[in-house]
């Protein structure tokens, strides 16, 4: 909701706001007026799950009373440039970050040897790529998947090792609520979260 001292103001405000949008993620007015901010300006953010932001204005004794109430956010500019900077970072933590996911390698599992509330261990033959410890899984079954989990340690032979490469045979040790299986294929996988930059078409 935006409120301004003058038209020209919030005109050029509304403009500038039009154009913050992406295809992920935008600025929407849902108010807007001249004048203080007053109760019906709370309460029109709060129905939309808003903000109020005024432009060279102030809030009203009760505005900033109804707002405390409602838990709605009053902001306050004197320089209009606050105001887009303002509403740039709060778009910029909506933005969902993007997810990398590198396959990493695939494991058939030949042996089941126990399970307990820190993990399940198994052993088996890395069929395709490699596996590495906190890698994430998936279990196929059938060449279905039945379950998803982590790795927590990976052993060759009797000794902890931080990698397993195709066609070597190695033990396991897993987080997964689903109860693996002999004949499962377990599929390794990492994944990497990386902010998106926010830009605008214009």
């Amino acid at each position: 909701v935006l409120k301004a001292d003058v038209l020209g103001s919030l005109e050029a405000i509304t403009g500038q706001l039009e154009k913050m949008r992406n295809p992920e993620v935008g600025a929407a007015v849902i108010g807007k007026g001249l004048g203080n901010i007053n109760e019906s300006d709370v309460l029109r953010a709060e129905g939309a799950g808003g903000v109020v932001m005024g432009f060279n204005v102030v809030a009203t004794r009760e505005a900033e009373i109804l707002a405390r109430d409602k838990n709605v956010q009053i902001h306050l500019y004197k320089v209009i440039y606050h105001l887009f900077d303002e509403v740039k970072k709060r778009l910029q933590t909506l933005l969902p970050a993007e997810v990398i996911r590198t396959d990493l390698g695939k494991l058939e599992v030949l042996g089941v040897f126990h399970s307990d509330k820190s993990g399940q261990v198994v052993g088996g033959r890395v069929t395709d790529g490699k596996l590495v410890p906190a890698a994430s899984i998936v279990v196929y079954r059938s060449g279905e998947p039945v379950g998803e989990g982590h790795i927590v340690q990976l052993q060759l032979g009797k000794s902890e090792t931080k990698e397993v490469r195709s066609g070597q045979e190695c033990g396991m040790k897993v987080k997964c609520k689903t109860g693996i299986q002999i004949g499962d294929v377990i599929e390794a996988f990492m994944e990497e979260r990386k902010e998106k930059k926010l830009e605008f078409t214009e």
